[in-house]
């Protein structure tokens, strides 16, 4: 069996017996004991990944943030002509225990500011994982005006990710779309 492909089964299961969890307690509430009695595992099997709660909690933050920075990237490459498909359901990459973690990490004190994000990415990697179709070249010369776009994108279109909704998204995505246009005249997303 290959240890990455146990490791993410773990991770999975461990992140929606902590989903649950947080549904009647807080996020300092949450003791390993009881998420491994949630997620039917051993406190041995915690400790061989993580060395405490904090450092599951911010790995979940982490992977919660990666996964929402992929699906918005998926919408935006879809480009204007590919909106309409794009937005269908079946499409999202967030499954409903990750867009719970999600919502519940937005709806923290500390988590509720995004540039927060740019504590566990910097903006280069971020950028990458929104869209692998931007060269280093094209982040390079265009930092300030990507820095802008990128950031007013994350603004608008991850807080959908929570309680999903194709109409609102579709809206997002027109005016996301308007301001590349207004940034980038003449260029296309796929850059």
């Amino acid at each position: 069996m290959n240890n990455s492909n146990a490791d993410a089964r773990i991770f999975r299961r461990l992140r929606t017996a902590y989903a649950q969890l947080l549904q009647e307690n807080g996020i300092d509430e949450i003791t390993v004991t009881e998420l491994t009695g949630q997620a039917d595992m051993s406190r041995a099997t915690f400790y061989l990944h993580y060395s405490n709660m904090d450092e599951f909690r911010n790995e979940c933050f982490r992977h919660i943030v990666t996964t929402a920075l992929r699906q918005c990237g998926l919408w935006f490459e879809a480009g204007r002509d590919g909106i309409e498909e794009a937005h269908k359901k079946k499409n999202l990459i967030m499954n409903q225990n990750d867009r719970d973690l999600f919502r519940f990490y937005m709806s923290q004190e500390i988590y509720k500011q995004y540039h927060y994000i740019s504590t566990i990415f910097d903006m280069r990697t971020a950028m990458h994982i929104f869209t692998d179709t931007w060269s280093d070249a094209f982040i390079d010369e265009n930092s300030g005006k990507l820095t802008v776009f990128f950031t007013g994108f994350i603004v608008n279109t991850m807080p959908n990710l929570t309680n999903y909704s194709s109409k609102q998204v579709r809206r997002e995505m027109e005016y996301i779309f308007e301001i590349w246009d207004y940034l980038f005249p003449g260029q296309t997303e796929n850059t």
